[in-house]
């Protein structure tokens, strides 16, 4: 995705973005744990599950834990997604499922 300022936000932007800006603190053994996150329900399910797919591709590879939101409300993906559409293939606990608690 480009943004309005012409930045690609690809995996490995995300990667400079959000994993190496923490790197000085991780060195020093301090675990992270990403506790809520998630999309605005405005953002297209696509774009949603592609970016959530490459954060927790990092998040896995730099060895952190996370939390998820409860996927109601205006934070959440709930309204982009057809009534009983899952998020799937998603690496993570869900995974194994196909399906994701809401």
């Amino acid at each position: 995705m480009v943004d309005k300022h012409g930045v690609l936000w690809d995996k490995e932007k995300l990667r400079l973005e959000d994993i190496t800006k923490w790197k000085p603190v991780t060195d020093h053994g301090v675990p992270v744990h990403v506790g809520e996150w998630g999309c605005n329900n405005k953002t297209p399910h696509e774009v949603c599950l592609a970016w959530m797919a490459d954060e927790l591709s990092l998040w896995k590879e730099a060895g952190w834990g996370w939390s998820m939101w409860n996927l109601r409300g205006k934070l959440s993906d709930r309204r982009q997604r057809p009534r009983g559409r899952k998020l799937r293939g998603l690496p993570g606990p869900q995974a194994s499922t196909g399906r994701c608690s809401s």
